[in-house]
């Protein structure tokens, strides 16, 4: 549904992908400011995501094996940050 939240989770933010939240953060920090593409997309999808009430931050943080949360709103608050 969102390509770029989903290259996101997947390639940096996976438990699977073996970085720390602060390692995974420095390097999709670092490629957000070398590919204006990429900055953009993920900024469209994350304004998209959002604002889309049928969107489930916890379903797609358990997808990517990114965190485990009890509620929408813990996975909502995690994607904010």
């Amino acid at each position: 549904m969102y390509e770029y939240i989903n290259h996101v989770l997947a390639n940096y933010l996976s438990t699977s992908v073996g970085h720390s939240e602060n390692e995974a953060i420095s390097i999709l920090r670092k490629d957000l400011e070398n590919s204006p593409e990429l900055a953009k997309g993920v900024m469209a999808d994350l304004e998209k995501a959002f604002g889309d009430r049928v969107f489930s931050w916890r379903e797609v943080m358990a997808e990517y094996d990114v965190i485990s949360t009890d509620s929408e709103e813990e996975a909502h608050a995690y994607a904010k940050k």
